[in-house]
C-alpha cells in the first residue's frame, strides 16, 4: 500500500515536471516568433496537464497561454474562447489569481473596441482587486475601467475613475 501510494506521488511529480518542461518550451519558441510552434508545444503541455489529476493551475496557464498565443497570431474567436476557458478553470481553484486572466481578457477587448463585454470583467477585477490585492493592482483596474468609459463616450465616469486611479497611486 505504502509502495502504491508512493509511486502515485512520483508519477504526479514527473508529469508535473513534463509539463512544466514542455510549457517553458513553448514559451521560448513563443519568445522566438515561432508561434505555431509554441501552439503545438502548449497544446502537448495541455493534455498532459489534462491527465495529472488534472492539474486546474497548470491546465488553466496553458489555455491562458494558448489564448496568448493565439491571439499573438490574430485569431481572435480562438483566443477569446481560450481566455474564458482559463478564467472557468482557474476559478475552481479558488484563487485570486485569476485577476490576471480576467484582466488580460479585459484588455483584448478593450483593444478589440469590444467596451461591452471588457466592463464586466473590469468590475470584477475591481472587486477582486479591491479584497485581496495592492492600490497599483487597482488603479491599474481603474485604468481599464476609464479606458472602457472613454471608449463608450462616458467623459464624466472616465474623468471621475482617472482621478480615483490617480488618486490611488498618490496613497
Amino acid at each position: 500500500m505504502v509502495m502504491a501510494m508512493l509511486l502515485l506521488i512520483l508519477t504526479a511529480c514527473s508529469k508535473d515536471k513534463e509539463w512544466q518542461d514542455i510549457h517553458q518550451q513553448a514559451m521560448a519558441l513563443y519568445k522566438h516568433e515561432k508561434y505555431d510552434a509554441a501552439i503545438v508545444m502548449e497544446k502537448n503541455a495541455l493534455v498532459i496537464a489534462h491527465h495529472d489529476g488534472p492539474n486546474f493551475t497548470n491546465v488553466a496557464s496553458s489555455l491562458f497561454s494558448l489564448a496568448a498565443y493565439n491571439r499573438k497570431i490574430g485569431q481572435i474567436d480562438e483566443a477569446v474562447s481560450l481566455y474564458k476557458q482559463a478564467i472557468m478553470v482557474f476559478d475552481r481553484t479558488g484563487s485570486t489569481q485569476v485577476i490576471v486572466f480576467i484582466g488580460d481578457l479585459a484588455q483584448f477587448y478593450i483593444d478589440l473596441g469590444r467596451y461591452a463585454e471588457a466592463e464586466p470583467l473590469l468590475e470584477r477585477y475591481l472587486s477582486i482587486a479591491e479584497k485581496d490585492y495592492n492600490k497599483e493592482v487597482i488603479a491599474t483596474g481603474l485604468d481599464a475601467m476609464a479606458a472602457v468609459y472613454k471608449g463608450t463616450g462616458r467623459l464624466y465616469q472616465y474623468n471621475v475613475t482617472v482621478e480615483q486611479a490617480e488618486k490611488m497611486r498618490r496613497q
